[in-house]
């Protein structure tokens, strides 16, 4: 597959976004003018097959998440092997070299983690050798994982991160983390990834998109 303007397009629509802002990239081509309305700033990256799923900018670091094993440069005259996830550097698109985690599927989505450190969720099983069923907390020095972090699916995958700087909210096709019952959504430590056990709300099914509630009594 080639790349598509659209990849463009999104990367320089999040580049007008505060720092520290993960965005939900779009995963189908555009049909109509006007997704964007600034000129696609020409340094970008290119994800040269599958999808980009996240964006999120931290301080000069732009990490990319998705769907993908093939990234360019800007001029497209470098190709590099990376799966699912790269960074590269705000204002002149280098690509990070020393950020190059292995994470075995689809990546969905990237928030910021403590002490430069980002999280990740999707529908992976293995990242850096080692079992993580669906969540890792990663260095953004090298994308090694960072140790203490346990949190991990007991099955299904996560569509969605969302965190407010002491926990990481969690929603996905999941029904426990870390052997917690837990239907479709949780709440996390940022640091340790342990599960917030008062925070336990109820849901129908887990599922992508918003969740169909019930009371919690």
């Amino acid at each position: 597959m080639k790349p598509t303007r659209l990849t463009a397009l999104t990367m320089s629509a999040m580049l007008l976004l505060p720092v520290g802002v993960a965005v939900a990239a779009p995963t189908v081509a555009a049909t109509g003018a006007g997704v964007v309305r600034e000129k696609p700033v020409p340094w970008t990256p290119h994800v040269l097959d599958g999808r980009v799923k996240d964006i999120l900018r931290v301080g000069d670091v732009v990490v990319v998440a998705g769907d993908f094993n093939r990234v360019s440069d800007s001029v497209r005259r470098r190709t590099h092997d990376r799966r699912n996830l790269f960074a590269f550097e705000h204002g002149t698109g280098r690509l990070i070299e020393e950020f190059d985690p292995d994470v075995s599927g689809t990546v969905n989505s990237v928030v910021p983690g403590p002490e430069g450190s980002v999280v990740i969720g999707g529908a992976f099983r293995v990242v850096n050798g080692e079992q993580s069923r669906g969540l890792a907390r990663l260095s953004l020095a090298d994308g090694a994982t960072v140790r203490g972090f346990g949190a991990r699916l007991d099955n299904g995958a996560t569509t969605r991160l969302a965190t407010d700087g002491r926990h990481v909210y969690v929603g996905g096709s999941f029904r426990g983390i870390n052997r917690q019952a837990r239907v479709g959504i949780a709440r996390l430590d940022a640091r340790t990834g342990a599960v917030d056990r008062g925070f336990a709300p109820r849901i129908s099914a887990p599922r992508r998109g918003a969740p169909a509630s019930r009371s919690s009594r």
